[in-house]
């Protein structure tokens, strides 16, 4: 992983991570990690500390001690979540849960005394520093907090209404209050008067940006900031606590197997997001339930079920904190196989929209139609390393995945996916005029390999049928040059069709033979 950034040794702009992950053999667990940015910026982003050993972990596979941070011993309860963590500074952190996994208490301590206590109580959060009174800290809302403002002072609560500005994936960018009461949010460059609070930027797995955006109000900075969730940063920990575990940003890894892991074994149970965090958030860490996209393939949200269900969905409405997504439909396909599927898309084509959508529509054909002896699901096609059209690569997926999904290539491949699995679940709604086959009726496509002539390619030993002749021949012109494809056989008894090029692709029904490649044992690797 690599980031640039800000760093303070010299207030510049500049590499501040470049990290190599290292795995214990055999397993999903990162033992070590080596950080090669210029040393004097390492400890911006992941803060290598001084070194040592790595990670350790326990029976179960949570974290049990961080060299980095200086972690020497981390305590679970029967729910894995943290009860106890002790730092080799003599300093420690300790959680206390109801049955449910609820926090109630967080206690830091240095050394044996207790620096303060802040109790947890449905969104109401109140605080013992030291040995004084427990004080009323914040009231937490959907668009904000009502703080304290002489929490360090008195007794006696002096509320100020505080407001969130959050993005699409809940995260918090803004806060802001309206200081004086003048109904106008005023920008200035003194603390007392600066009605912005707190600014917020992200890394795109969560770690905070450093810059001179940073505020310095004297009221304590809103803790619940990426996706919306609680930083516990005591004595630089730096977690987030999404419930059920716990997220550290610096390296894009929780601290404790997913407890839905059973559900998704296709995943590493330490990966957040589907390594898709553009997109996808965790609501509660239990599984990535980014599960809800609209019909143009924007992601609306999650309704976080273990599932790992696809629903499309005509909108969404949120009310009194509560989201609906309204008239859903399952897609009928698991996270892992829409990615791949929305990666294959992705892939192959060259951006164009159409293009995008008939290479959707031809891959379902082909499995409606039965696929082939050795390709019959939509599974095979998108999560096995095959030659059906050259789907895609580990290389392909992994850089699909890297992109946010947003890259240079195609920008329609959830939507393209989306039409081609919805028209083929409903095939009366297809034949209506919903769901539109953009592949005209193709069941496979190929590229200018086709026409290369120093590649081997089976269709050119089809015998193709008599109308096809001058589409390839328009197609050959496309891509500028190629094989003589007047010279391949045509006939009556065609066993393959030419429909349509788009750009770089020509889009085919094959009719005998189906020689679309086998299923590879080697399966993408999506986690």
């Amino acid at each position: 992983m690599q980031r640039q950034g800000y760093y303070a040794s010299t207030c510049g702009f500049d590499q501040i991570d470049n990290l190599t992950y290292t795995y214990t053999p055999n397993t999903n667990r990162i033992a070590s990690i080596a950080d090669n940015a210029p040393l004097s910026q390492r400890s911006q982003g992941f803060n290598p500390g001084s070194g040592g050993v790595g990670y350790t972990y326990d029976a179960n596979g949570n974290l049990k001690s961080d060299s980095y941070k200086g972690i020497s011993t981390i305590f679970y309860n029967h729910l894995n979540l943290p009860s106890l963590i002790n730092f080799t500074s003599g300093n420690s952190i300790e959680y206390k849960y109801d049955a449910g996994g609820n926090k109630l208490r967080k206690t830091v301590k240095v050394g044996a005394v207790v620096q303060y206590e802040q109790y947890y109580v449905g969104g109401v959060e109140y605080r013992k520093t030291g040995t004084g009174n427990t004080r009323i800290e914040a009231i937490y809302h959907s668009e904000g907090r009502y703080a304290n403002i002489d929490l360090d002072i008195d007794d006696s609560p002096n509320w100020r209404k505080e407001y969130n500005i959050k993005d699409h994936l809940g995260n918090t960018r803004l806060s802001f209050a309206d200081k004086n009461g003048n109904g106008v949010i005023d920008i200035t460059n003194t603390p007392a008067t600066n009605d912005i609070l707190q600014e917020n930027h992200y890394y795109p797995f969560g770690l905070s940006y450093e810059g001179p955006w940073l505020m310095n109000d004297a009221t304590r900075d809103n803790k619940y900031q990426y996706n919306g969730k609680e930083l516990n940063d005591d004595f630089g920990l730096n977690w987030y606590d999404y419930g059920a575990r716990y997220y550290m940003p610096d390296i894009g890894r929780w601290g404790q197997i997913d407890p839905m892991a059973e559900s998704m074994a296709s995943w590493s149970p330490y990966s957040y997001t589907f390594n898709n965090p553009l997109k996808y958030t965790d609501p509660t860490g239990m599984a990535p339930f980014g599960d809800y996209f609209d019909w143009n393939g924007n992601y609306l949200g999650s309704d976080e079920e273990d599932d790992e269900k696809v629903y499309v969905a005509d909108s969404k409405t949120n009310l009194d904190g509560a989201t609906t997504f309204n008239n859903a439909r399952d897609l009928g396909v698991t996270m892992s196989v829409f990615s791949a599927f929305a990666s294959m898309i992705w892939n192959e084509s060259s951006g164009n929209k159409t293009e995008s959508y008939a290479l959707a529509n031809a891959t379902m054909n082909f499995v409606d139609e039965g696929g082939s002896s050795q390709l019959e699901t939509l599974e095979d096609v998108a999560l096995y390393k095959n030659s059906f059209a050259r789907g895609t690569s580990q290389k392909e997926y992994d850089n699909y995945i890297d992109a946010g999904g947003t890259g240079a290539n195609s920008r329609n491949e959830v939507d393209a996916a989306i039409n081609a699995l919805m028209g083929s679940k409903n095939p009366e709604a297809r034949a209506n005029g919903h769901f539109k086959d953009y592949s005209n009726s193709s069941n496979g496509w190929d590229g200018i390999d086709l026409l290369y002539s120093k590649t081997s390619n089976a269709h050119r030993k089809y015998t193709w049928s008599e109308g096809s002749q001058s589409v390839l021949q328009g197609y050959k012109k496309q891509v500028n040059g190629g094989v003589d494809v007047d010279k391949w056989s045509y006939g009556s008894n065609a066993e393959i069709t030419a429909n349509m090029y788009i750009g770089k692709s020509l889009f085919y029904t094959v009719h005998t033979g189906r020689g679309e490649g086998k299923l590879s044992k080697k399966r993408i690797k999506t986690d």
